[in-house]
């Protein structure tokens, strides 16, 4: 498969390049439904997984091929998307939502299942989890402080 990747910093991108993005996209830069129709030759993504919303939903939907399939999982820029089902109808394409809590609310067995596959992929090395800041439990509020002024790449870590 071919990965197409967006961030808005330097750093950001050379990760995502690092671990395997075929096409690191500065979305500050570019509109990324735009670089995707250029080098796909129009005929766009399978899956767009998307953790934005709003705008850069639609612009999902815009970069999928037919039968293509965006799975919404956040709602970063604070507006969750919506769907135009015109677009979804005519162009054959779908979308799906996960939200971590509200399935571990209604199925936690569901979710567990998935747990040896991710450990096994861990273990494996197919997985990897990228650490970019570490923080004094203390200091839990500039943790958080970072991450909402978006001054992180990589999971964020509290150290008792």
């Amino acid at each position: 498969a071919e990965v197409f990747g967006t961030a808005s910093t330097a750093e950001k991108l050379d990760l995502a390049d690092r671990l395997g993005c075929d096409h690191p996209i500065n979305y500050t830069d570019a509109d990324f439904a735009d670089v995707v129709d250029d080098r796909t030759d129009g005929e766009g993504v399978d899956l767009v997984l998307d953790g934005v919303g709003g705008e850069t939903f639609s612009r999902s939907v815009d970069a999928l091929s037919h039968f293509g399939r965006v799975v919404a999982y956040g709602a970063a820029s604070g507006e969750p998307g919506t769907a135009d089902t015109a677009t979804l109808l005519f162009g054959n394409k779908s979308v799906e939502g996960f939200h971590l809590g509200r399935a571990m609310q209604r199925d936690p067995e569901r979710v567990y299942q998935a747990v040896p596959e991710l450990s096994r992929m861990l273990a494996a090395g197919d997985l990897e989890v990228v650490v970019g800041q570490t923080f004094d439990l203390a200091d839990a509020a500039d943790a958080h402080r970072a991450l909402e002024d978006r001054e992180t790449t990589g999971k964020v870590v509290l150290e008792p």
